[in-house]
């Protein structure tokens, strides 16, 4: 959206040794935001007891990690 590839913040630009010109305008890019919510899981499991097969249902929760919203983050422009 602001015409460049190469969005980094401020210290990024100072390890590759760049500098941003005083006065320059920062842009916005949108960061995801992933937050861990549990999920109910069943599973079917089938098991011999007794020389019977039976069939069992797990019910479990596990975390999974599911992408919420997004926020600007600030770059400043070459």
């Amino acid at each position: 959206m602001n015409e460049t590839e190469d969005a980094r913040g401020f210290r990024q630009w100072e390890k590759v040794g760049r500098r941003v010109k005083k006065g320059a305008k920062a842009f916005y890019i949108l960061a995801p935001v992933r937050k861990k919510v549990p999920v109910k899981v069943r599973r079917v499991e089938k098991a011999v007891v007794e020389g019977e097969e039976v069939v069992i249902e797990i019910e479990e929760t596990v975390m999974v990690e599911k992408l919420v919203s997004f926020k600007p983050v600030r770059f400043p422009l070459r």
